[in-house]
């Protein structure tokens, strides 16, 4: 959506999977820090996926509630194609290997697109599902059991755990107090957030209110996307807030979180509603 006056769009986040890994390769539920290392073709996917995003990010900006009011829908147009425009991004990761070698060939590629890399953390608390009993399996059975658990954390059973590992309350409480904190810290810029395949599924369902089959059948590849449009800072402010106080005892506590954000794509399909 774009702001008539201005030809600004509201900013953006791209929570975007890592590259290819040899976890990925054999197989293997690797969800432990630091995790396994991007192998080539990862590399390759992290630059183009850096390219990719060079033509879409950099030409947000956090409207108030106001001027969001006045937004069109169908103006939505490429941050690319507005010549003469300085374009800048906001850049994290976190703290496993992948992600992080994902985003420094993703923060090349911006910058040789001549994208300014406005700030490049790492965040805690945004890496993958603990596997717990199922680290670095590779059976099918394992695998099937892993991806059952994050299927009826959307399906609304959030409270039971991943055999031996967190439930998706608990995970929920340490992925949104580290998200929240780094979106609200500065308005007016898209932000790019390499994280992991199945929590990035789990969490923008959650907050974006995605359809439970959906989020679970579309998958999310190495260095695809889910693209959600950033609510005003004042709103921002006040769920950065509230995260701090999350506690996975108090389940009623996240419901402020649910459908707290529209997503606008997901891997490259429109995604589904609940």
């Amino acid at each position: 959506m774009t702001d008539n006056r201005t030809g600004a769009r509201a900013a953006r986040v791209y929570m975007v999977r890592h590259g290819q890994t040899t976890s990925n390769v054999m197989h293997a539920l690797d969800t432990e820090l630091p995790g396994a290392s991007l192998t080539e073709l990862g590399e390759q996917q992290a630059r183009r996926a850096g390219e990719e995003l060079a033509r879409v990010v950099g030409g947000g900006a956090v409207l108030d509630e106001s001027e969001r009011a006045e937004e069109s829908v169908n103006e939505r147009e490429s941050a690319g194609a507005r010549e003469g425009v300085e374009r800048s991004v906001r850049l994290a990761s976190s703290e496993a290997d992948r992600a992080r070698q994902t985003a420094a060939h993703i923060a090349t590629a911006l910058d040789d697109a001549g994208v300014t890399i406005a700030s490049h953390q790492v965040l805690p608390g945004i890496s993958e599902i603990p596997a717990g009993e199922l680290e670095m399996l590779t059976d099918e059975s394992s695998h099937a059991e892993y991806h059952m658990s994050f299927g009826a954390w959307l399906m609304g059973d959030v409270q039971r755990p991943v055999r031996g590992a967190l439930n998706g309350y608990q995970v929920l409480e340490r992925y949104l107090p580290s998200l929240f904190a780094f979106l609200a810290e500065r308005e007016g810029l898209d932000v790019v957030v390499v994280s992991h395949g199945a929590v990035i599924r789990f969490v923008t369902a959650f907050l974006g209110n995605i359809n439970a089959d959906f989020a679970f059948s579309t998958y999310v590849a190495n260095t695809q996307w889910v693209e959600m449009e950033l609510p005003s800072r004042e709103v921002l402010l006040g769920l950065a807030s509230k995260a701090r106080e999350l506690s996975a005892d108090d389940a009623g506590g996240f419901e402020a979180f649910r459908g707290c954000m529209t997503v606008t794509s997901w891997a490259g399909h429109v995604p589904v509603r609940a």
